[in-house]
């Protein structure tokens, strides 16, 4: 755990020092006051909701995520799952979800998938709806369902087949200007809503030194960041591509053995 809060301090210092996040002239970080508005109690009787991402929009956001049954099942005697609640894998009735709502917190559509063993675990808003990565249990692949603003679900790309989503960390999932990334584990997508192509870059650890490193990426006007942690040299890294995934190291902070 102190390995992990070292490494994402030195990742936010090279986050700062690309100007990424605002500062003042005395170095501090800027922080607008947030005021509550609203708030919305998103409920599906006899079961629990986790809601695992969030987009917004210009006349609202997307929430995505999944419910189980929250009660375990006896089945000649024993029960599945943990004693906290159903194993999702056993469930007859896990669901994955994405909800659009409105700026006042009205649900606006909703879309649910019942018995189909999948989990909506990010979501990004794009100029003409919202992407949403998907872990498909069933075929063990990552797909990503591309919704219109109307919530219809225009098309499904599979980006990573017979993945073990069981070992999924360190999701990230960002978009700017039509153009998507996401990255977990030792992978980095790059998805272009126009084109529908999607651009792929693995951290192998006999090559890049990473394995199931990636913790951190983003977008912008400049490019593709990502930030992963390379085990030989104990270093926390952040590159630099353009949208197709060509680029450079931007910087390299160097950690102590200790980490």
């Amino acid at each position: 755990m102190e390995k992990m809060k070292k490494l994402f301090a030195l990742l936010m210092i090279a986050v700062l020092s690309l100007g990424l996040v605002p500062v003042n002239a005395e170095g501090e970080v800027k922080v607008n006051k947030i005021e509550k508005k609203w708030d919305v109690d998103y409920k599906v009787p006899g079961y629990d909701l986790i809601s695992e991402d969030l987009a917004a929009t210009e006349d609202g956001f997307y929430e995505v995520g999944y419910f189980y049954q929250a009660e375990p099942i006896v089945v000649d005697g024993e029960t599945d799952g943990d004693v906290g609640g159903l194993d999702v894998l056993e469930s007859n009735e896990d669901a994955g979800y994405i909800i659009k709502y409105d700026n006042n917190g009205n649900v606006v559509w909703e879309k649910v998938y019942r018995d189909e063993y999948i989990y909506f675990t990010g979501v990004a808003s794009v100029s003409d709806g919202a992407i949403v990565l998907v872990e498909d249990y069933k075929n063990k692949d990552i797909v990503l369902f591309k919704y219109s603003e109307k919530g219809e679900l225009v098309s499904k790309k599979v980006i990573l087949e017979e993945y073990e989503i069981d070992n999924y960390e360190y999701l990230s999932m960002e978009s700017y200007n039509d153009i998507v990334v996401v990255s977990f584990d030792n992978y980095l997508f790059v998805y272009n809503n126009l084109t529908g192509e999607v651009k792929t870059k693995t951290y192998n650890p006999e090559v890049d030194g990473a394995s199931n490193a990636v913790v951190a990426s983003d977008i912008n006007e400049n490019g593709v960041y990502v930030g992963y942690y390379d085990y030989p040299t104990t270093s926390a890294v952040l590159v630099k591509y353009n949208y197709d995934l060509t680029g450079e190291v931007v910087s390299e902070v160097k950690a102590l053995n200790s980490i």
